[in-house]
């Protein structure tokens, strides 16, 4: 590493496999180029944006960022750092959100900025993180309504279970929801992901117990469940998140 940037090539692997060919930042001579264009960007007059508008500005930024690739490691990280400090400064509060999306499928991530920069064409980029960033809006607005129609108080766990919910697809079971968990933390048995996850929502209404299934995980029975109707209305759409169907 030099004073602030790596001084060598640096390859970027996305899979284990030896004849996937690795992706590769800018020359190391072309790197402090690079940032410069990438903080004047930064620091341009967007007085005039909106918020959606900073958004799209501070995901230019986010790619931009990762093609570059200036150190050899939590590229990826500090890219998205940066995004969100433009965003705060901008005060386009909503939008800090984005990076909730890509947790859930990093591999997904990495391809659409892998394709982007193999077509030369940030907007696919663009349109990625901004249909996702609808999405999660449509979660956030969700939760805040569930949130507005109860008088019982929602825990930092509660509104993590409901998020999770929310981003589940497929099958609402106790079982898929114990999958999906463990797909995005440390592992935890059946019964422990339960008691601390969802056994608070279903004792405040928030949740509603549906038909059981076959499976038992020890002495406790697989069920289906969904959000009561009066905590998330039926008439309001999500579109993106299918939650009529759900309901």
């Amino acid at each position: 590493m030099g004073e602030y940037y790596r001084e060598k090539p640096v390859y970027i692997f996305y899979s284990d496999r030896m004849d996937v060919e690795p992706d590769q930042g800018f020359e190391a001579f072309e790197i402090e180029a690079a940032m410069a264009r990438y903080f004047a960007f930064f620091k341009n007059d967007m007085a005039n944006y909106d918020s959606v508008e900073h958004f799209i500005h501070s995901q230019i930024l986010h790619f931009y960022f990762c093609v570059v690739h200036p150190y050899f490691d939590i590229n990826g990280r500090t890219s998205r750092t940066m995004s969100m400090w433009y965003l705060l400064l901008h005060e386009a509060y909503p939008f800090i959100i984005f990076n909730r999306a890509i947790q859930l499928n990093k591999s997904y991530y990495y391809k659409v900025i892998r394709e982007s920069k193999k077509y030369v064409n940030v907007s696919c980029f663009l349109k990625y993180m901004l249909e996702n960033g609808l999405i999660e809006l449509e979660k956030e607005a969700a939760m805040q309504e569930i949130a507005s129609s109860t008088s019982l108080h929602l825990t930092a766990a509660d509104y993590q279970a409901m998020y999770y919910v929310l981003s589940m697809k497929g099958n609402w079971t106790l079982a898929d929801f114990a999958s999906f968990y463990n797909r995005l933390n440390d592992k935890k048995s059946f019964k422990e992901i339960y008691d601390t996850m969802l056994d608070s929502l279903f004792q405040k209404g928030i949740l509603l117990p549906k038909e059981k299934t076959k499976r038992y995980f020890n002495d406790m029975q697989n069920h289906f469940f969904s959000f009561a109707p009066s905590k998330l209305e039926q008439d309001i759409t999500y579109p993106h998140l299918e939650l009529k169907r759900k309901l």
